[in-house]
């Protein structure tokens, strides 16, 4: 009898779980590797809190210009845990959306198959990462959602070596049960409805069903914590807030009249105050909020400007890395030209790096304009 494991194949998007399926895999692979944490490459440790229902993608998304980072800096190709979760649509390092396709060959991608090679499609064999400079930026509405639930996935994820209790299922009826008292004033159907979940299917959650991971998040969100705050912290060391969110993208913009007295002015400073990293812009936070920019000014101007400042703070931080990238890479470019024997002008380094009008930046064009005068300075040497 041949054994082909197509069945095997089949079942491996739920190998990052929390089934039996994961649990066994991890098994053999710490005996056979004498370690004894793999447990934290897989959804393992949150099997109390987290159904199966929504978690894991059953194919392959990644982000392009991860894999073309790590292949230009010689760093490991691999598949983060957090690409498999599927509320994780966007990159919240290079604010991309992940990729679900092939960009040669437009199929899908299988968790594992018989070809299956880090950074390449299975198919055809394409490499699938990408330059930073054939991507834009995600479009405002809707992008800020995104972002915070990569970021508090990320966190979760990131903590869990150092977690030394993990939660079990009466946590999300604890927790939730003060973020309505705080948030609602213990009315379980007005924080159910900010948060747009059906009320009986709320309720059921105070008894013994668990909310899947979409839910779990929105409930985050609209509580003001982290899903590491909600699931983990000490709950009487939390704070939780209203913090509203809107499900259509056509929600006009209302006006003042239409928010409780102080409610903006909290809002701001919960924003002002966040150590939620990239931090978002006011015209994101007035989105969320589902008023205009205009009107978050003049109800406070102060916070308003401290959370401008701090996004701008930030595009200015990020700058400063790209530059310092692209000079690191124009040098290298320069040296692998020059051992060729081919001269590194401004045209062949471009090319070279397909980045073309990277050496109009002033600072990128003096990094290179110095290593050819060290070239010229070895030429005449010898």
């Amino acid at each position: 009898m041949t054994v082909t494991g197509g069945g095997l194949y089949k079942s491996t998007a739920s190998l990052n779980g929390i089934k039996s399926g994961a649990f066994d895999l991890v098994k053999v692979l710490e005996k056979l590797t004498l370690r004894n944490d793999l447990m934290y490459t897989t959804m393992l440790t949150w099997s109390e809190v987290l159904p199966t229902r929504g978690l894991l993608r059953a194919k392959k998304a990644w982000c392009p210009i991860c894999l073309e980072e790590w292949k230009t800096n010689e760093e490991p190709i691999y598949e983060p845990l957090l690409w498999f979760i599927k509320e994780v649509k966007v990159c919240a390092k290079h604010k991309i959306k992940l990729e679900t396709s092939c960009p040669s060959c437009r199929n899908e991608i299988p968790i594992i198959s018989r070809n299956t090679r880090h950074g390449y499609c299975t198919d055809c064999g394409h490499w699938l990462g990408k330059e930073n400079n054939y991507f834009t930026k995600l479009d405002e509405e809707g992008y800020y959602l995104d972002l915070w639930k990569a970021n508090v996935i990320g966190e979760l994820l990131e903590n869990m070596p150092s977690i030394k209790t993990f939660p079990d299922r009466s946590r999300i009826k604890n927790a939730l049960k003060i973020a309505v008292e705080e948030c609602t004033a213990g009315v379980a159907n007005k924080f159910a409805e900010m948060a747009n979940i059906p009320k009986s299917t709320f309720k059921s959650y105070f008894v013994n069903n668990l909310p899947s991971i979409s839910r779990l998040l929105i409930i985050s969100f609209c509580s003001g914590v982290t899903l590491n705050q909600f699931l983990i912290t000490q709950l009487s060391k939390i704070t939780f807030t209203v913090r509203l969110i809107h499900f259509k993208s056509d929600v006009e913009h209302i006006g003042n009249n239409r928010f409780p007295d102080g409610y903006i002015e909290k809002q701001l400073l919960n924003w002002a105050n966040s150590l939620i990293y990239p931090p978002p812009s006011l015209r994101e936070i007035a989105l969320l909020i589902g008023c205009d920019r205009r009107l978050l000014y003049k109800n406070s101007p102060e916070l308003s400007k401290i959370i401008s400042q701090k996004y701008l703070d930030y595009i200015s931080e990020r700058s400063k890395e790209r530059i310092e990238n692209a000079k690191k890479r124009v040098v290298e470019a320069v040296n692998t030209l020059n051992s060729k024997g081919i001269y590194p002008s401004r045209r062949k380094v471009e090319d070279f790096l397909e980045m073309p009008g990277v050496i109009k930046e002033e600072a990128v064009r003096i990094t290179w304009f110095e290593e050819l005068k060290k070239i010229n300075q070895e030429i005449k040497q010898s």
